[in-house]
């Protein structure tokens, strides 16, 4: 995009912005100016697009490995960002590498090419399993043995209190 500052024009891409986390609308962006016959390297953002069959039919899930894409190009060729398509993903264990996205040849990608993108995969089920406490009694040995109360039904009779104690704090007050 260009700006213009007191008349003149500057190329310049936008590096940060800031919404406003309830209504969403932008409150702040900060811009850098740059040259347009110089590449420059910048991340770009990832976003996954279609309907794999794996997940489709065999309830697998997608686990993206990567959310964005190191590249250098010029910066008229940088794009906002990268669409990836799922639907090659026909089983679990299927999985998009760096290598299998295609790019214009204007863009030169620097992260490895044998990193994985997305993978189809089996979603974990987790069995809760028994867990052992010391001193349990297993459930069928649980309904075999009643319990002890350990609480003594019916009203207590009040303590007399001992002469130790309280008759010495009396004698000091007499």
């Amino acid at each position: 995009m260009t700006i213009d500052v007191e008349g003149q024009q500057y190329p310049v891409l936008v590096r940060e912005r800031q919404r406003n986390f309830i209504k969403g609308n932008l409150i702040h962006v900060d811009f850098l100016a740059v040259s347009l016959t110089e590449k420059l390297r910048a991340e770009v953002r990832i976003d996954l697009t279609g309907v794999s069959p794996a997940v489709k039919d065999l309830n697998a899930v997608l686990v993206p490995g990567l959310h964005t894409l190191s590249v250098e190009c010029l910066p008229a060729d940088l794009p906002d960002h990268i669409v990836v398509d799922v639907s090659p993903l026909f089983k679990p264990g299927d999985g998009i590498h760096v290598r299998d996205i295609t790019l214009s040849d204007k863009l030169r990608v620097l992260d490895d090419p044998d990193e994985m993108v997305v993978v189809a995969t089996y979603a974990k089920i987790e069995e809760e399993a028994p867990v052992a406490v010391e001193g349990a009694v297993p459930v069928e040995a649980a309904e075999a043995v009643e319990p002890e109360l350990s609480v003594e039904r019916g009203k207590k009779e009040e303590e007399v209190p001992e002469e130790g104690a309280k008759g010495e704090k009396a004698e000091k007050k007499k």
